[in-house]
């Protein structure tokens, strides 16, 4: 079929039975009709292509009008798409193939007290190596380093291990039966219309269309479920229904902050990456301001104890691949109670060594540093922030101090859907308890690093 700009054609109905309308030229593709075919929507541009497509990498897709062939897999490079599916797809090529056959040699070894380190592998050597050395260039820092680890030592000298943190601070373990259940309710009573539904993550998600739960026996417990609720569609489904709302031109001021950003932090490396890779290090700009204030969002919930814990641990963790292997970072955070048991740590590591092949050597995705490293900055800031506003949109927190006028002019112009803990005049009392927050992880920790300096200078 030919895609040409605001062009109107029928696909053959036996594959859709439907007109489209595209607004972009694409190209002319010639696809094998041997296979049946799936329908995939960006935000431009409807693509077909076989089932199981990831898995796909040698059918072949003649594109006659550069006169390219493209495996199926590169097709996803050449064209615009969403945000949210960018990631998805980044983060899909970062999941090792063989991670679950992976996962039971390494328990395995380390339950026996042998040394294992995982060699992973992926659809895509390259494109996972060259992510993560974007992301590192990008985003990684260690300037909070040392908090997060003071965060897990001052919450281990409050509870000891994490078993404990968890079972004191989160509460009762919750069926995954009862959270969905429970999840439901919360949508309808707080007006959110979105699919919940059980994922194949290893964590807590919201997607483009649905929230996706855990079926993990275990995994939820009471508070700390009404906690990820409000993480999950509380911040990320509010901000980005919102964000739909706001004038293109106000959209635009936002995107040329982020775009510039970016740009400065790739000349500072003298980096190039391809455009579909900018676009996702563009939108995760946004994420660690928005993991940030979900973090934060998170942890309010917990009346117990207002400390970081996840998040810091983590950033702890992250840190800690760089220097070490898989195993040694597996044992520390076991010596050290972090994890509550070798299924825990496994999940908590396999996120910091993703990308990585030959995981006994050095080295990790920085991703997971984006929340602690958010809330710790919104916190430091939170005096300066008028609550409502960080829910208009999707932005990250210098965007909001550079166009806040900008932003407070969308608020009053359209009709924002704003989380439960801050409608009807409850922003108030809801600071009062991020101010304490700031006081446990941010001012009591750095009269501590103070005097440890001077300790050290003495």
């Amino acid at each position: 079929f030919f895609i040409t700009k605001s062009h109107q054609f029928t696909v053959h109905r036996s594959l859709l039975h439907q007109h489209i309308f595209f607004h972009h030229a694409c190209a002319f593709i010639i696809l094998p009709l041997q296979f049946q075919w799936n329908c995939w929507h960006s935000s431009d541009v409807l693509f077909l292509f076989p089932n199981k497509f990831f898995s796909c990498t040698e059918h072949i897709i003649q594109h006659t009008r550069r006169r390219f062939v493209l495996s199926v897999p590169c097709i996803f490079d050449l064209f615009l798409l969403s945000s949210e599916k960018q990631i998805f797809l980044m983060l899909t090529k970062l999941r090792p193939l063989n991670e679950k056959a992976e996962k039971k040699t390494f328990v395995e070894a380390y339950t026996r007290g042998k040394v294992y380190n995982p060699t992973f592998e992926y659809a895509d050597n390259k494109y996972c190596t060259l992510v993560r050395n974007s992301f590192d260039d990008v985003f990684y820092t260690d300037h909070y380093a040392d908090r997060a680890e003071a965060i897990l030592e001052e919450t281990m000298r409050l509870y000891g291990t994490a078993a404990s943190y968890k079972a004191i601070v989160w509460g009762e373990v919750v069926s995954p039966e009862e959270a969905m259940t429970r999840a439901e309710a919360y949508a309808q009573l707080n007006n959110i219309q979105t699919n919940i539904e059980f994922g194949k993550s290893l964590v807590t998600t919201m997607g483009k269309n649905s929230l996706n739960l855990v079926k993990k026996t275990g995994y939820y417990r009471d508070i700390r479920l009404d906690s990820l609720l409000d993480h999950e569609l509380s911040v990320h489904y509010i901000r980005s229904k919102n964000h739909k709302l706001l004038d293109p031109e106000a959209r635009g001021v936002l995107n040329q902050s982020r775009q510039e950003w970016v740009t400065s932090q790739l000349a500072s490396t003298g980096r190039k990456v391809c455009s579909s890779l900018r676009r996702i290090l563009e939108q995760h700009v946004i994420t660690m301001d928005e993991e940030g204030l979900a973090s934060v969002v998170t942890h309010a919930v917990y009346n117990q104890c207002h400390l970081l814990f996840q998040p810091a641990l983590s950033n702890f963790i992250v840190h800690l691949a760089k220097t070490s292997s898989f195993f040694e970072c597996v044992h520390t955070i076991m010596e050290r109670h972090y994890a509550t048991d070798i299924e825990d740590a496994w999940i908590q590591v396999m996120r910091a060594k993703r990308s990585q092949q030959n995981t006994s050597l050095p080295g990790g995705f920085c991703k997971d540093i984006l929340p602690f490293v958010g809330a710790i900055k919104l916190l430091e800031n939170i005096h300066r922030v008028e609550l409502p506003l960080l829910f208009v949109g999707k932005f990250r927190f210098g965007e909001y101090c550079e166009h806040e006028d900008l932003i407070r002019a969308q608020y009053h112009r359209h009709i924002c859907q704003l989380p439960h803990f801050v409608q009807h005049g409850r922003d108030q009392a809801y600071m009062q308890i991020l101010l304490q927050m700031r006081e446990a992880n941010v001012t009591a920790l750095m009269e501590g690093e103070e005097e440890n300096k001077e300790d050290s200078k003495a």
